[in-house]
């Protein structure tokens, strides 16, 4: 199955749009919910789904501009089975108490240390997360195939009920272990990510950026750490 991913996130995010949800990570339950497939032409009716607050456990290993404005460049392929399920997960509570609409894009280059601005949206910035908005975890594509940058950014992308509500994603090296791990938010970077910190690996992008896999994000200094931990093709 192929698909454009640049040039459907803008309905993308039209299907997910509303209110982001507030969890915090010490919170996180075990999701039993199986995806509903990638839609890619899905509605705005799509946000009809809701998450349950208590789950069953699942198996682990079973642009400058906002997207909605760039001019798709490539087709990416599918990488992600859309019945894969999340290995923790978190339900969908409260957004931020306020929110304001991101009028710029920051990346690594010219994002200033701290904490980052709501007015932008954050295309590959670095640093932890604060805690709260977490709402799922996959290790990986598909099963026996770890999960990859692209991975990361489609599965934020998709209409999975597992993934309903994504706004941002986090992409890292497991600690101690150096294996890939890829964390979506139910916020902006802006409100998940404590203080953009360059010495950290972790690596944070909007959904409104479009695909991590566009060749404006290669030259990012993080993508190519990423690359020599052998965590990026």
């Amino acid at each position: 199955m192929r698909f454009s991913v640049l040039s459907t996130t803008a309905a993308l995010l039209a299907a997910k749009a509303g209110a982001a949800p507030k969890n915090p990570e010490d919170q996180v339950l075990a999701h039993g919910n199986v995806g509903l497939g990638f839609q890619p032409n899905a509605g705005p009716g799509r946000r009809g789904l809701h998450r349950s607050n208590i789950t069953s456990t699942a198996p682990p290993g079973t642009a400058t501009t906002a997207a909605s404005s760039r001019t798709p460049t490539a087709e990416e392929s599918c990488v992600i089975d859309t019945s894969m399920v999340p290995v923790t997960s978190a339900a969908l509570t409260s957004p931020p108490s306020s929110t304001v609409v991101p009028t710029k894009t920051l990346c690594q280059d010219d994002a200033p240390t701290g904490k980052p601005g709501p007015g932008a949206n954050h295309c590959g910035v670095h640093g932890l997360p604060v805690g709260n908005y977490f709402l799922a975890r996959f290790v990986e594509n598909s099963p026996g195939r770890r999960v990859t940058l692209e991975g990361c950014f489609q599965f934020c992308a998709s209409v999975m009920n597992a993934t309903d509500g994504c706004k941002s994603y986090r992409f890292y090296p497991e600690r101690g272990l150096n294996v890939p791990r890829c964390d979506l938010y139910g916020s902006d970077v802006a409100y998940a990510l404590n203080s953009i910190n360059n010495d950290h690996p972790d690596i944070w992008f909007d959904l409104a950026c479009g695909s991590p896999s566009d060749e404006q994000w290669f030259h990012l200094q993080g993508m190519n750490r990423l690359r020599d931990l052998g965590l990026l093709a």
